[in-house]
């Protein structure tokens, strides 16, 4: 970016000579450099790095390079936590829409088997239901064990 910066400087050096600006801004080149990458890049910070240098000249590149990591630092974390907050909202809509798919495929078998949605399903009623073959196919479409759901049925019938 050193280079457009200093193409910058030369376009803006030359537009503004011999006007009020371009004495105050861009009175050389490396002047008209300094105002651009510290109003431009460095814009909130361009007064301490003013204020740094302006004693000793050595001092500025050390500044312009610690405030440049800095705020590259601080963006990459900000990417981090953006990017944390997607996946974990990707995740929670991906598990919302399975609950509903597997939701809406059970409603429908339980509606071939002849149970309506108000009905109170009684634990032997639900034994029965998770015996089905289509029942247990649908589950086990999802990922569950139906072995394990077979162990654990009265527990999750409560």
């Amino acid at each position: 970016w050193g280079m457009i910066v200093y193409l910058f400087a030369v376009l803006f050096r030359q537009l503004t000579e011999g006007s009020p600006v371009g004495f105050k801004y861009f009175p050389s080149v490396p002047a008209a450099m300094n105002t651009l990458l510290l109003n431009g890049v460095f814009a909130d910070t361009a007064a301490t790095i003013g204020n740094v240098s302006d004693g000793n000249w050595v001092l500025w590149p050390i500044i312009v390079f610690f405030m440049a990591l800095v705020s590259l630092t601080l963006m990459y974390m900000l990417v981090g936590v953006l990017v944390d907050v997607v996946g974990v909202v990707a995740a929670t809509e991906k598990e919302g829409i399975a609950v509903s798919n597997i939701a809406q495929q059970l409603r429908a078998e339980l509606a071939k088997l002849g149970y309506k949605e108000d009905m109170v399903i009684l634990s032997t009623d639900f034994t029965n239901i998770m015996q089905e073959a289509s029942v247990l196919k649908i589950v086990q479409g999802f990922g569950v064990d139906a072995i394990v759901l077979a162990d654990m049925i009265e527990i999750v019938f409560e």
